[in-house]
C-alpha cells in the first residue's frame, strides 16, 4: 500500500515537473533581430556576438538580414518586406523587436504600424544621430547610438605625424558612408590648422582606387572610414578592402571601428560594435522582463573610446610608444622568450639541451607513425572511393545507389527515382567503336553531374542505364528536375571530333505515392522507363500515368469478359428452349 501511495506523489511530482517546464518554454521571452547587412560582414558577426553572449538561454533569438551592402533599391526592400511580413504572420509574436545600424532602423520605423505594432523596438550602430534622437521620441523606441570618435583619434594623428597638415578620409556614397562623411567635415572646426580633404571611392574606376591611395603624400593623416563600392559596383569585403589600403598607402592608416584594427592598420580612438551590442542586449532584456519602461529610457551614447594600437605596425614605421596616450591597448604586443623566462632559463638549460635529442627521436619516430597512418588512411579512402564510384564516369556506381536509397526509405523521407536509358546505345558502339561509346556515356554523366544538389544524385546503374534519387515527392518539384534531366539530350554532344543527337528515355517513380518499397520502386521506374522504349522511345513517362493506364485497362478487360460472359449465358438459354414443330407439338415433347 505504501509503495501505491509513493508512486502517486512520484508521478503526481513528474506531472507538475513537466507542466512546468512546458510552461516555461510556452513563456519564453522572444526577440527578433533585423540587421541592415549580411552575416558575412565583420561588424554583423561582432553584433550576433554580443547578443548571444548577453542573451539568456532561455530566450528565443530569430534573426533576418537586409543585406543592404550587397543589394540596396526598391524592389529588394519590398523584397525583404514580403519576407519579414511572411514570417511574422506564422511566428509567435515577438516581445522586443532590435535593430541593427541605419537601415534596418529605417525599415522598422516605416513599417511600425503594420508589422510591430505596439511591440519595442531598440537599435544600435546607429550612425545618423539626428535621425535616431527624433524617431526615439516614440514611446516605443530607443536605443545605442555609433558616435565615432573623430577628435580623439586626429589629435593622437597629430602627436604620431607632427608635420601632417591634412586630413583624408577615405569613404564611399553608402549610407554609413554618408553620414560619417557629415560627421568627419564636423571636426574642422576642432582642428582649422588641417585641411580636411577625401577619396569618396564610389566616383573612382576599380583602376583608379589603389592608384588614388597611393599618391597620398607623407605629410597627411590618413582615416579609414568606409569603402564597400567603388564606380564600377565592384563590392569590397571588410577584409579587401582594409587590404587593399593598407597595401597602397605610405603613410600609417588610423581607423575608428575596433573591428578595423588588427588587419595592418594602425589604430584609433575605436567603436566596439560588440560592446554596443552588448549595450543594446541589456536594454532588450530589460524591456522584455518589465523592469524598466521604454519610454523612459534614454538613448545610450559612448562619447569616448579606447585607444588601441597594432605594435607591429607600430614598429614599422618607427613610431616611439610614448606618443600614444595613457591606457593605450597595444595589439599583437609580444615579450621576447627570455624576457618571459629570464627566471628559469639557467636552471633548466642542462635539462633541455639533455632532453632535446630525447625530444627529437620521439618527433622523428612520431613523424614516421603519422606518415604511415596518412598513408594507410589515403588508400582505405581511395579503395573506398574506388568501390562506391564508377571509374568511367567517376558517378556513384549501383553499389553506391542501393546503400543511399536504403538509408533514405529507412528513415522513411519521401523519394523519387529516375531511371534514364540511353536510346539507340548499341548502334553508336557497333556504328562508331566502343571508344565512342565510352565517351558518350561521360558525356551524359557530365551533364548530369552538374545537375547534383543536396536534393539531387544522379548514378551509373548498369551499361548504358543511369538512375537518378530526388530527395522529395512535391510534384512541382520533381517535374522540375526531370525536366532538367531531359535537357542534357536537347543540345548535340562533341565527342572526339564528332557531332552526334544522344537521346534517352527517362522513367519515374515516386515513393511512397507508388511504393514505400525500395526494390518495387526501382522496377516502377524501369517499367515506366520501357513504356517509354515501347512507344518509340525518347521521351518521359511517370509511373503514375502508366498505373492510371493499367487500371483503365484491366476495367476495359473486365468489361469484355462481363460481356462474353453475358453472350454465353443468352446462348445457352436459347440452346434449353424447346422448338415448335406444329402447333401444339415441341421438338422435346415425347408423346
Amino acid at each position: 500500500m505504501m509503495l501505491v501511495v509513493l508512486g502517486v506523489f512520484v508521478t503526481v511530482g513528474l506531472f507538475f515537473v513537466s507542466a512546468n517546464s512546458a510552461s516555461a518554454r510556452e513563456e519564453a521571452k522572444r526577440v527578433l533581430f533585423i540587421s541592415s547587412y549580411s552575416y558575412g560582414w565583420d561588424t554583423v558577426k561582432l553584433q550576433v556576438d554580443g547578443i548571444e553572449e548577453t542573451l539568456p538561454s532561455e530566450y528565443v533569438l530569430d534573426y533576418e538580414f537586409m543585406d543592404t551592402y550587397r543589394v540596396n533599391d526598391t524592389n529588394s526592400l519590398r523584397l525583404f518586406y514580403e519576407n519579414v511580413k511572411y514570417h511574422l504572420n506564422r511566428a509567435t509574436p515577438y516581445d522586443v523587436i532590435l535593430v541593427g545600424d541605419d537601415a534596418a532602423l529605417k525599415f522598422a520605423v516605416r513599417y511600425q504600424d503594420e508589422l510591430f505594432k505596439d511591440i519595442p523596438i531598440v537599435f544600435m550602430g546607429i550612425n545618423d544621430e539626428d535621425y535616431a534622437r527624433s524617431v526615439a521620441k516614440d514611446p516605443l523606441i530607443t536605443g545605442v547610438i555609433e558616435k565615432l570618435d573623430y577628435r580623439t583619434t586626429i589629435e593622437v594623428a597629430k602627436d604620431v605625424l607632427p608635420k601632417a597638415d591634412t586630413v583624408i578620409a577615405i569613404l564611399d556614397d553608402s549610407q554609413t558612408g554618408q553620414i560619417e562623411k557629415k560627421n568627419y567635415y564636423k571636426m574642422r572646426q576642432n582642428f582649422p590648422e588641417l585641411k580636411f580633404q577625401e577619396i569618396n571611392v564610389s566616383n573612382l574606376a576599380p583602376s583608379e582606387v589603389a592608384k588614388k591611395i597611393n599618391e597620398i603624400p607623407y605629410n597627411t593623416i590618413l582615416l579609414y572610414i568606409s569603402l564597400t563600392n567603388d564606380k564600377g559596383d565592384t563590392l569590397y569585403l571588410p577584409d579587401d578592402a582594409r587590404e587593399m589600403v593598407v597595401n597602397n598607402a605610405k603613410v600609417p592608416v588610423f581607423v575608428l571601428m575596433e573591428s578595423d584594427t588588427d588587419s595592418g592598420t594602425l589604430g584609433g580612438a575605436v567603436f566596439s560594435m560588440k560592446q554596443s551590442s552588448i549595450d543594446a542586449t541589456n536594454l532588450v532584456i530589460d524591456i522584455a522582463e518589465g523592469r524598466r519602461n521604454v519610454k523612459d529610457i534614454e538613448v545610450v551614447c559612448r562619447e569616448s573610446h579606447p585607444f588601441q594600437v597594432d605594435t607591429v605596425i607600430m614598429q614599422n614605421y618607427s613610431i616611439n610608444k610614448k606618443v600614444f596616450p595613457k591606457g593605450t591597448v597595444f595589439l599583437n604586443a609580444k615579450a621576447t622568450f627570455f624576457e618571459k623566462y629570464d627566471d628559469i632559463i639557467k636552471p633548466t638549460i642542462v635539462i633541455i639541451l639533455i632532453s632535446a635529442a630525447i625530444i627529437g627521436f620521439v618527433l622523428f619516430d612520431n613523424y614516421k607513425r603519422r606518415k604511415m597512418m596518412k598513408e594507410i588512411t589515403e588508400m582505405k579512402d581511395h579503395l573506398e572511393n574506388a568501390s562506391q564510384h564508377d571509374f568511367l564516369t567517376g558517378l556513384g556506381n549501383r553499389s553506391k545507389f542501393m546503400a543511399d536509397l536504403k538509408e533514405i526509405t529507412n528513415m522513411d523521407m519521401p523519394c523519387t527515382v529516375i531511371m534514364l536509358d540511353l536510346d539507340n546505345f548499341k548502334g553508336i558502339n557497333d556504328n562508331l567503336g566502343h571508344a565512342m561509346g565510352d565517351e558518350a556515356l561521360k558525356g551524359v554523366a557530365g551533364r548530369l553531374k552538374s545537375l547534383t544538389t543536396p536534393l539531387f544524385t544522379p548514378y551509373r546503374f548498369a551499361g548504358d542505364e543511369f538512375i537518378m534519387i530526388l530527395k522529395s515527392d512535391n510534384q512541382k518539384i520533381v517535374e522540375n528536375v526531370v525536366r532538367q534531366c531531359w535537357q542534357v539530350f536537347q543540345k548535340p554532344y562533341h565527342l572526339l571530333n564528332t557531332t552526334m543527337e544522344i537521346h534517352g528515355s527517362i522513367g519515374v517513380a515516386t515513393c511512397p505515392q507508388d511504393t514505400s518499397d525500395m526494390e518495387q520502386l526501382i522496377i516502377c521506374a524501369d517499367d515506366a522507363m520501357y513504356e517509354i522504349k515501347k512507344e518509340g522511345k525518347n521521351g518521359i513517362a511517370y509511373y503514375r500515368d502508366l498505373k492510371e493506364r493499367m487500371l483503365q485497362e484491366m476495367e476495359r478487360q473486365q468489361l469484355e469478359r462481363q460481356k462474353i460472359e453475358e453472350q454465353e449465358e443468352q446462348r445457352s438459354q436459347e440452346e434449353t428452349q424447346p422448338v415448335l414443330l406444329a402447333p401444339g407439338r415441341f421438338l422435346n415433347d415425347q408423346n
